[in-house]
């Protein structure tokens, strides 16, 4: 099971997903994609850019998550 057929299968189930992705353009592809696949709110598919090597991005990702959730 690849990343975007589980975001696709949580979407279905009505689940806010936040794709946490390195290539952010081959995200937004993806995300539209499952947008046009569900037909789903904008808001139920976020993308946010994640490397997980690096200790920067990760503390960015989890700051705009946090704002994000709030």
């Amino acid at each position: 099971v690849t990343g975007f057929e589980t975001v696709l299968a949580l979407v279905k189930m009505d689940a806010t997903v936040v794709m946490g992705c390195r290539s952010q353009a081959s995200a937004e592809e993806a995300r539209l994609r499952i947008l046009k696949l569900t037909n789903c709110a904008p808001s139920k598919v976020l993308v946010l850019k994640l490397d997980l090597c690096s200790v920067d991005s990760v503390r960015q990702f989890v700051k705009v998550l946090t704002q994000l959730m709030i």
